[in-house]
């Protein structure tokens, strides 16, 4: 796991540009990739992890205990998506405060509203026309998962992930 900052724009840039990514990330807000990281990376409410090859995960910290999280993961990595979601979330609620970590992802992405029931996520909510993409408002889903709900939901799979060792302790 590697946590990144400023020093890592170019890598950060390479993702959240790459077609495949920024295709289905963006809203109207955000027109330029690059500005985007490097505000966003300059932004001390921001923890952005590579839990694999070709694979983001930002956590914007709401308040002291609970973190939004986006994903960023190139095409020839999608496969181990799931994968980087449970490292990441790890690593954050082991390292951190976080008790909570919440997702709000836009309707009309179903790929990603079901990443994260995959994840251990539960629809909380729903924000009608939150987000405008193409000219169009979509509803945003509201989806979240406690420390407590995702380590036991995940036990199994971090052990393996950690060779067998509690990454609990």
């Amino acid at each position: 796991m590697k946590r990144l900052d400023i020093r890592d724009a170019d890598i950060v840039s390479e993702i959240i540009a790459d077609e495949s990514v920024f295709a289905t990330a963006k809203d109207d807000s955000v027109t330029d990739p690059y500005a985007f990281v490097r505000g966003a990376l300059k932004n001390e409410h921001n923890i952005w992890l590579m839990p694999e090859e070709n694979s983001l995960i930002m956590f914007r910290l709401m308040n002291g205990i609970m973190a939004e999280m986006h994903i960023a993961v190139k095409k020839e990595s999608r496969n181990k998506t799931r994968i980087a979601c449970i490292k990441a979330c790890d690593w954050l609620f082991n390292n951190s405060e976080i008790k909570k970590v919440i997702s709000m992802i836009r309707s009309t992405h179903l790929a990603s509203v079901s990443l994260a029931f995959e994840c251990g996520m539960k629809q909380e909510g729903l924000i009608s026309k939150g987000m405008q993409v193409d000219g169009e408002l979509v509803d945003l889903i509201v989806l979240g998962a406690t420390k407590r709900d995702f380590n036991k939901l995940y036990e199994r799979d971090l052990n393996k992930l950690y060779g067998g060792a509690s990454c609990h302790q």
